[in-house]
């Protein structure tokens, strides 16, 4: 029965995990990397993927300071 319980708690603590977005936030806009690249997000307290987040090359550095 403990065990149970626990598996259920972590089944519903993961249901209302945020998802993280793959893009980056330029000039007041949510915008895809310039590459398309993405790094994976990993969730500590699970250990399992959480969502994607976009890689920023130097083309979206420069666009983010004009």
């Amino acid at each position: 029965p403990e065990v149970q319980t626990r598996v259920a708690t972590l089944e519903r603590s993961t249901e209302r995990r945020p998802t993280i977005d793959a893009r980056l936030l330029i000039d007041g806009s949510w915008v895809e990397g310039a590459d398309g690249r993405t790094l994976p997000v990993i969730d500590p307290s699970l250990g399992e993927p959480a969502g994607r987040v976009a890689v920023a090359a130097a083309v979206d550095l420069a666009r983010s300071v004009e």
